[in-house]
């Protein structure tokens, strides 16, 4: 998934539209923020770092919720995911 225009997050009580679509703390519920371990390029120099290219993250990146500091993989929090995990069991 690729960052370019997220909005700021909310108070994670409605469902993410852009970003966060589809995802929600499988541990308390929250639509966000999370914490996601991203990959993205920069530009470093000595005294700083100018992020130079798109943020983008996957399924098995680290993702934590700030609401309650539930930590998992991204897929984890998922809704879909976790529907089809539940219905493969």
């Amino acid at each position: 998934m690729t960052n370019e225009t997220c909005g700021m997050p909310d108070d994670g009580e409605i469902p993410g539209e852009n970003c966060l679509e589809g995802m929600r703390c499988p541990n308390c519920g929250s639509y966000g923020p999370f914490l996601i371990e991203i990959k993205t390029t920069a530009l470093i120099y000595d005294d700083g770092i100018e992020e130079y290219g798109d943020s983008e993250w996957d399924a098995d990146s680290r993702c934590t919720c700030q609401e309650c500091m539930d930590s998992r993989k991204v897929f984890r929090f998922r809704e879909s995911d976790r529907i089809e995990e539940d219905e493969n069991a």
